[in-house]
């Protein structure tokens, strides 16, 4: 199965960051979304767009890794149902 997805934006309120921390949280970012939705992929056939995802609020990590890794739970835990 192949997914394919697109993040055009991602909008972190309050968190102030370097470029060089900014590289890196969206590095591991892209790197543990893709895991994730590997093991736990959207429900199969059924391509969608969804304009705007609201995930869950997390809390900040004083380092960008752990906080990429925050940001993917969250967006895969919005874009797979539960259970699943």
């Amino acid at each position: 199965m192949n997914i394919e997805l697109h993040i055009d934006r991602l909008v972190l309120d309050g968190l102030p960051m370097s470029a060089a921390q900014a590289r890196v949280l969206r590095a591991t970012l892209e790197t543990q979304l893709a895991s994730l939705l590997a093991a736990a992929p959207p429900t199969p056939g059924h391509g969608y767009a969804v304009p705007v995802l609201r995930a869950a609020p997390i809390k900040p990590a004083h380092a960008a890794a752990p906080t990429g890794r925050d940001i993917a739970r969250s967006v895969h835990a919005a874009l797979v149902p539960k259970g699943r």
